[in-house]
């Protein structure tokens, strides 16, 4: 899987933060681009398979896509740039 540029990945930290959310609340949450980039992001982030759409029209909602915890989305160079003592636990 290729990386994924730092809107995505904050638009992804967003949505795992609240437990799901609207192209509108992201929008305001990122405060840099139009509704139409937003949403070409959340666009690729469903194809991709890490987050999911419910609703139609204006109550479209985002939640993450998680069959299982342990295939989280992680983003691999930032996590090996830090030493083994300085990484988190994902989990």
């Amino acid at each position: 899987m290729e990386a994924l540029s730092k809107r995505k990945l904050r638009i992804l930290e967003f949505i795992r933060t609240k437990g799901g959310a609207s192209n509108q609340e992201i929008l305001n949450h990122l405060q840099e681009g139009s509704r139409t980039t937003v949403v070409r992001d959340l666009d690729a982030l469903l194809r991709k398979g890490l987050i999911q759409k419910t609703g139609k029209g204006r109550s479209v909602r985002y939640a993450e896509k998680l069959e299982n915890e342990l295939l989280r989305y992680i983003d691999g160079e930032a996590y090996f740039r830090k030493g083994p003592d300085e990484r988190k636990p994902i989990f």
